[in-house]
């Protein structure tokens, strides 16, 4: 028969799995107990005939109330490590509970001591997480730092509007004449909930408004670094990365209705019309929620018709272009990079005759497409000699100020 898990060798684990999120106060060989700012866990050890019995408790520091309470016979190490597990879980979000602190305020501070007395008790007995405090005006600032909510009497409401402007990050707030006079403490609490939840929802739409959404157009000759720039734009903007190439394939491969018009054209060795990439390409930004978040554009658009499509298919959707990149690099470096590529991956068309046909092809098709960005106002040339970060830093100063 194995052996009873004991009482000393228990101890001895809890004591050694202590963590940042709670002290351990050893009171006495038969108690322990684990601290924090919001509450405390006693585990109470005691010894019977057959075994130990051990006892979890769970207060909470805010209303005194017992959170947690369980009793076990000793007898099975994995089993007495769950139930703590589970124990120190309850403690620790205890600890993370958040308590809404609002600070009262008046002439002297007198009669929001009252107030905010009152409804401390309040929320006490309606279970709520709030705190009140209560300081004359003149000391306002002060405290302010500690609070969540600063809340003014009626007697002090022509200084709502400078501490609305001196304390942006705060919510401050007057108190209805009504609530405070009648010394309302339910309808004070729902005031503040009231207020609370429109506060935090007009942030959010802000926040919403102040988020950057880009759709980026990436140019860039081979060896210019545009995949590896691309990546990272990816990253940093939260870009859905849209390659016409690979949506061709995708098409093509999933037997859709698109795929099969753009197979019967490539199988009669014919260039595919720009209406069908366009078409492709509303059908993505159309299913793909997060494409219209901000995309970038890679291989797309080659020709001033698809560029002027392409805007239209935006337009139409109640996006824009926000920026054309244009990665421009020195033609000697150009080379150097493809062949020293080349001689690494062992390319066949990474050779200088190869590389100079491939340059000049993509400034044939590019230059006209710059010239026209360029009268738009959305191109941005980047200097792509540098070390990558330096490139990428120049970039998103570039795009930034774009946003703007």
């Amino acid at each position: 028969m194995d052996e009873k898990y004991t009482s000393s060798v228990f101890k001895e684990w809890i004591k050694n799995h202590e963590t940042k999120d709670y002290q351990i106060i050893e009171n006495n060989q038969d108690c322990i107990e684990l601290n924090t700012d919001y509450g405390k866990a006693e585990i109470h050890f005691t010894d019977v005939t057959e075994g130990t019995i051990v006892e979890f408790n769970i207060v909470s520091y805010k209303d005194q109330e017992v959170k947690f309470y369980l009793h076990f016979e000793l007898n099975d190490e994995d089993h007495a490590h769950q139930l703590y597990d589970e124990m120190v879980e309850t403690l620790i979000e205890l600890k993370n509970k958040k308590i809404l602190k609002v600070l009262l305020s008046c002439s002297s501070g007198l009669t929001t001591s009252m107030f905010a007395s009152n409804l401390n008790s309040v929320v006490e007995m309606l279970g709520e997480d709030y705190h009140f405090e209560a300081v004359a005006y003149t000391n306002i600032y002060e405290e302010v730092e500690n609070y969540d909510v600063i809340l003014i009497a009626p007697q002090i409401g022509y200084l709502l509007k400078r501490l609305k402007e001196s304390l942006p990050d705060k919510l401050v707030l007057q108190i209805p004449t009504a609530i405070f006079a009648g010394y309302d403490a339910i309808g004070a609490i729902k005031f503040i909930q009231n207020e609370i939840d429109q506060f935090q929802k007009e942030k959010k739409e802000k926040q919403e408004i102040g988020k950057i959404m880009m759709n980026i157009v990436i140019f860039g000759a081979p060896g210019s670094g545009k995949g590896t720039q691309s990546e990272k734009l990816i990253e940093k903007y939260g870009l859905y990365h849209i390659s016409t190439g690979d949506l061709l394939r995708k098409e093509i491969k999933a037997g859709s209705e698109l795929g099969k018009i753009a197979d019967d054209y490539i199988s009669k060795g014919q260039l595919l019309p720009d209406s069908l990439i366009i078409d492709m390409l509303a059908k993505l930004l159309d299913t793909t929620p997060e494409a219209r978040e901000g995309v970038i554009l890679d291989g797309f658009p080659r020709t001033i018709p698809q560029a002027q499509a392409l805007d239209a298919l935006l337009l139409d959707r109640g996006m824009e272009l926000s920026a054309v990149v244009g990665l421009e690099v020195d033609e000697p470096e150009l080379i150097d990079r493809l062949i020293k590529r080349g001689q690494v991956s062992g390319r066949s068309d990474d050779n200088l005759e190869t590389i100079k046909k491939r340059l000049d092809v993509y400034h044939n098709q590019t230059t006209p497409l710059k010239e026209f960005y360029v009268k738009n106002g959305k191109y941005k040339a980047i200097h792509g000699m540098g070390t990558v970060d330096s490139i990428f830093e120049t970039i998103s100063k570039a795009l930034d100020e774009f946003a703007r």
